[in-house]
């Protein structure tokens, strides 16, 4: 797989009443492991980006990574929906 053809999908669900940024690199329907990158500091999952790509090429499985809440900008076409203040516990609950 070139690395040209390989690129990122940008989601942005609602995770426990918070808007949180998805960044998936191949599907899980026809696969029986994912790789879920849950990021540390800096809890953006862009900053994983470059990581996530190589270790889809190398592995052919699929990688999924979510933002931390509030640590990533939210597009103008998305409708905002959350809570202003993120706390650790809040993040927490949100990988569960």
């Amino acid at each position: 797989m070139a690395e040209s053809e390989v690129t990122a999908v940008h989601d942005y669900p609602v995770i426990h009443s918070i808007r949180t940024h998805v960044m998936k690199y191949g599907n899980v329907d026809k696969h029986k492991r994912l790789v879920v990158v849950i990021p540390g500091n800096p809890g953006a999952i862009e900053f994983y980006d470059e990581f996530m790509k190589l270790l889809h090429q190398s592995s052919s499985w699929p990688v999924w990574g979510l933002s931390h809440a509030g640590h990533s900008t939210v597009p103008k076409h998305v409708q905002w929906q959350g809570k202003l203040l993120f706390i650790m516990s809040i993040n927490l609950a949100l990988k569960y």
